[in-house]
């Protein structure tokens, strides 16, 4: 369940990293427009939403907003230096 709830977060974080124009720009091409941020906006805080009410029906009140928090920041980090990896292709020499 533990891997259900992380990647829950990590989509949500994901999401809501693709409201900057840089990760969108680099991952789709163009610039997005207002009409997705919304949607962007609602879909990432959902998902982290999703992510807490599991994590909490999960361990418990006390222990399962603790690992939500663990489950951020470990998930915030791999998302950090997935987006800031490039390609050979993308390298400029």
């Amino acid at each position: 369940m533990s891997i259900f709830i992380s990647g829950i977060i990590l989509l949500g974080l994901f999401f809501l990293s693709l409201i900057l124009s840089y990760p969108y720009k680099r991952l789709f091409g163009v610039k997005p427009s207002g009409k997705y941020t919304v949607y962007l906006h609602l879909l990432g805080w959902g998902m982290l939403v999703v992510g807490m009410i599991l994590s909490i029906k999960t361990y418990g009140v006390g222990i399962g907003i603790t690992y939500w928090f663990g489950y951020i920041t470990l998930m915030a980090f791999l998302l950090v230096i997935g987006l800031s990896y490039k390609t050979k292709k993308e390298k400029k020499c």
